[in-house]
């Protein structure tokens, strides 16, 4: 889940799915759904089918082809997930382009998904780390470091959600430096007002991994805010800081998130 570089590119204007005419859906629904991400969104969405290598100012970014069953039960996750989102939002994040593919290495590590705002893309892995709970954390990280870098052109420095920081925290090396670690991304309670280990290692991740768990694990998020207060004040400044980037990230987004059948996520714990 760390990060890359930046330049502006014109976004695209149109949904597409390369190869479009060999792909078979499974079932009428995931049709229904492709539709409709295609009629509301003006990104791109891309699969991988042969190698993909791409070039960016930090390094290579290379992956494998998806499979049809890969996809088709990827799909089942992302589509749900990534509908969440008004289509403004996800268009002044600048995402041009969503590619799937398998085995996704940035630079030679291997990585889980990729967030290049230097080729406006957004690159995930389809099978990486399977659990439906990571891929699903993946999607929204990932891309709230979209949003991050396009709000004010800064990710890696925020002075006001500094300052919701006790005096005496330190972040660690960076995201970059944490991977290959499963339990870096487990929910825990261990560290009060950190969602994860993974949120103490930078600032950019701790947003993130903010972000991605008030929409995934929202009433959780709410009883442990009703102890915490620095968790507290970081999901008011995240509904703040969104809101201000787009303003159909409004009470209704937020109302509609808690709204979706999720696990029993007010006793989730994490054993690390």
């Amino acid at each position: 889940m760390a990060l890359l570089g930046s330049r502006q590119i014109v976004p695209a204007v149109i949904l597409m799915l390369l190869a479009s005419s060999s792909l078979a859906w499974s079932d009428e629904l995931e049709q229904l759904d492709l539709v409709e991400l295609r009629d509301a969104y003006t990104f791109d969405l891309q699969v991988a089918r042969g190698l993909l290598e791409e070039d960016c100012r930090y390094g290579k970014i290379r992956g494998q082809a998806v499979s049809q069953k890969q996809l088709d039960n990827y799909l089942k996750v992302f589509l749900p997930e990534i509908k969440l989102y008004p289509p403004k939002l996800v268009e002044k994040a600048k995402v041009r382009r969503i590619v799937l593919c398998c085995d996704l290495h940035f630079a030679g590590q291997k990585r889980s998904a990729i967030p290049s705002w230097e080729n406006e893309t957004m690159y995930y892995d389809v099978v990486s780390w399977a659990t439906t709970s990571y891929k699903q954390l993946v999607i929204h990280h990932e891309l709230f470091h979209m949003i991050d870098v396009h709000d004010d052109g800064r990710i890696y420095q925020d002075d006001a959600w500094a300052r919701l920081l006790p005096d005496s925290f330190q972040y660690g090396t960076g995201g970059r430096n944490a991977q290959g670690d499963r339990t870096m991304s487990h929910l825990t309670d261990k560290v009060a007002g950190f969602l994860s280990k993974y949120a103490t290692t930078g600032i950019e991740e701790d947003k993130a991994e903010t972000f991605a768990h008030m929409l995934l694990h929202p009433r959780y998020l709410d009883q442990r805010a009703e102890t915490e207060a620095l968790l507290a004040a970081k999901m008011f400044y995240m509904r703040r800081l969104l809101k201000q980037f787009c303003d159909d990230m409004d009470n209704d987004f937020w109302t509609h998130v808690k709204s979706i059948p999720r696990p029993d996520d007010t006793k989730l714990r994490s054993p690390s």
